[in-house]
């Protein structure tokens, strides 16, 4: 069975998002404390106290993509993330890197909040 994906709908400002504010524990890639997922999720890796300052810090950025996702700016499927209607393929992309676009401001926002 075929199907047709349709892209994102930028336009769609403060979306509802099934799942928002769910922190669930999880088994992570090395490396990766915690991620957002475009459901509302955030999932921590399952060997990383939740109430430590690294995990606190790692909600916060998380719930900034939370926040992208809502209100339109971010969206992912398996082969793309759509930032601001832009696509960028998955294929090799470094997904945690800090100088993809979604991140820098999330980064960003995270600074000025911790200043």
């Amino acid at each position: 069975m075929a199907f047709k994906m349709t892209p994102p709908d930028f336009n769609n400002k403060d979306q509802e998002l099934p799942n928002e504010g769910i922190i669930e524990k999880d088994n992570l890639e090395d490396g990766v404390i915690a991620e957002a997922h475009k459901d509302g999720t955030i999932k921590i890796d399952k060997d990383i106290d939740p109430n430590s300052k690294k995990a606190q810090e790692a909600i916060r950025h998380e719930l900034h993509h939370i926040k992208q996702f809502k209100n339109g700016d971010l969206d992912y499927n398996e082969e793309y993330v759509f930032w601001k209607g832009k696509k960028y393929p998955r294929k090799n992309m470094d997904e945690g890197n800090h100088d993809l676009p979604w991140e820098v401001e999330a980064h960003a926002h995270n600074k000025t909040k911790n200043a």
